[in-house]
């Protein structure tokens, strides 16, 4: 078989790569991932009308007590509760999130965390 009969005879999938190639180009959304963070806090308020939390937390680089509001859509994963009725103010949560092109928090997992102290017969070790 000659150069040009095995140049000829592959262009069918080259010209599908190139298609492929210029539709994965021109979408944005397979080019760019969501960029998911994790916050944790307490709840401030349950807002069931508009399906928001406000939960405050203490950023890590200043100190200070802030608060942020997540928008709690149909796909949002709940755990530690049956519902999002059930958090309670002061419940400690964890809260995976993202930030969408309007500047909303869209919370994608939240979930009610229990604190516990340290194990039995650990209470009073103040170490070596």
């Amino acid at each position: 078989m000659r150069l040009t009969q095995i140049r000829y005879h592959f262009k069918g999938p080259l010209v599908l790569q190139a298609v492929l190639f210029l539709w994965v180009f021109s979408c944005g959304s397979l080019t760019e991932a969501a960029l998911i963070k994790t916050l944790s806090g307490t709840v401030a308020k349950v807002d069931l009308d508009n399906r928001r939390v406000h939960v405050d937390f203490r950023h890590p680089a200043t100190g200070e007590m802030q608060e942020k509001i997540f928008q709690i859509r149909d796909r949002t994963g709940i755990g530690g509760v049956p519902s999002l009725a059930d958090f309670s103010i002061r419940d400690a949560i964890s809260i995976d999130y993202e930030e969408n092109e309007e500047g909303l928090l869209v919370a994608h997992y939240i979930k009610k965390v229990q604190l516990t102290g340290p194990p039995p017969g650990l209470e009073n070790f103040r170490g070596f």
